[in-house]
């Protein structure tokens, strides 16, 4: 069966037939009322599928107008994705001008096969492949050429240098476009190089390790990291792509349960996440919470987080966000260890509230 045969009613009816003679925003609009829908479709056929390429080449004959930058990264993420490539540029189908402009990874792979092909008119191979993720690899973290000698990698300078890039960048805020773009070419390189994929265990452990290390550092300190908002962009957009079982996260994004995995591996990742849920809370802005939701936060967290709660408490009365009587007597009647007491009594003291200072 195909994409086309397995769904051509649906594709007559809803796509055809209803979107015909509608304006390019009608018919945006109708087709997000049917997207769901389509890509469980999309899901089940491409399951049943005998070739990854003729699956590419229907789904964009029939959705290049609604899912081309959805397909595209899928086909970004296929093992083989030079094949899928070539077939489609032969259909004359290889065409995505829309990508997200919050995807620039998208955009320069989209770019150069477009540019190789231009210029040498022979079809992509996975040299090709492989001299893009590397060149755009080197481009993101400085590494050098020398250091992707996979074969003989064994001071696995790949992980290391991404680990240090990683961390100064996720210590800066405003990065999460180049985060999260890097972290879905980490996860295209753990799926695209033998000695990740065979080794999957070993290479994630030792990446997380130097990671950990790192970012701990931070933590003790009382220094947060931007650590969720890209981690937790990264799996949403993976999360979206069409189930494969040959398809691997990388250590950042992992959330497989696999019978190989080793208990080291697992630590390590359990640590990780635990990293990226007090980042989480420490990363929101609490404009949405009570203040006494950011009292009960302040006073429960480790100490060393306190002052960065704080700030954001700050921030939050300094865009115009009071709170109410009822807010300060419940607030009032919190109990506490001292630097609670002195970050209250701060907290009053800024509304001129020296009625309920405790000294």
């Amino acid at each position: 069966m195909s994409f086309i045969q397995d769904n051509f009613n649906f594709l007559r009816i809803k796509i055809h037939s209803e979107l015909i003679g509608l304006s390019r925003k009608d018919q945006r609009e109708k087709y997000n009322l049917i997207q769901n829908e389509t890509r469980q479709r999309l899901q089940r056929s491409f399951e049943n599928c005998n070739n990854r390429s003729d699956f590419y080449v229907e789904a964009l004959q029939e959705l290049k107008l609604f899912e081309s930058e959805y397909l595209f990264m899928n086909i970004f993420f296929e093992e083989k994705c030079e094949v899928i490539i070539n077939k489609l540029i032969d259909k004359d189908l290889f065409e995505f001008e829309q990508l997200d402009s919050e995807l620039p990874l998208l955009t320069n792979f989209y770019t150069f096969i477009k540019e190789t092909y231009v210029s040498y008119k022979k079809p992509i191979s996975n040299r090709d492949i492989d001299f893009f993720l590397k060149k755009e690899f080197m481009r993101l973290t400085g590494i050098s050429e020398r250091d992707w000698l996979f074969e003989n990698d064994t001071q696995n300078k790949v992980l290391r240098v991404y680990s240090k890039w990683l961390i100064s960048k996720l210590s800066q805020k405003g990065n999460d476009v180049e985060i999260t773009n890097s972290m879905l070419l980490f996860t295209k390189i753990f799926n695209y190089y033998p000695v990740f994929t065979i080794e999957f265990t070993n290479r994630s452990l030792i990446f997380l390790s130097t990671f950990l290390r790192g970012i701990n550092s931070y933590f003790q300190n009382g220094e947060l990291l931007y650590l969720f908002p890209p981690i937790e962009k990264t799996r949403k957009i993976l999360g979206r792509i069409l189930y494969r079982e040959e398809f691997i996260h990388s250590p950042l994004t992992d959330r497989a349960d696999y019978d190989f995995y080793s208990p080291g591996y697992l630590i390590k990742r359990n640590e990780l996440d635990e990293r990226v849920r007090k980042a989480k809370i420490f990363s929101q802005s609490f404009l949405e919470s009570s203040f006494v939701d950011i009292f009960l936060i302040v006073n429960l967290c480790e100490l060393r987080f306190r002052w960065t709660i704080v700030n954001r408490l700050n921030e939050k009365i300094d865009l115009g966000y009071y709170p109410k009587e009822s807010e300060l007597m419940d607030i009032n009647s919190l109990k506490g260890d001292s630097d609670f007491i002195r970050i209250r009594n701060e907290f009053f003291a800024r509304f001129y509230l020296f009625e309920y200072i405790e000294l």
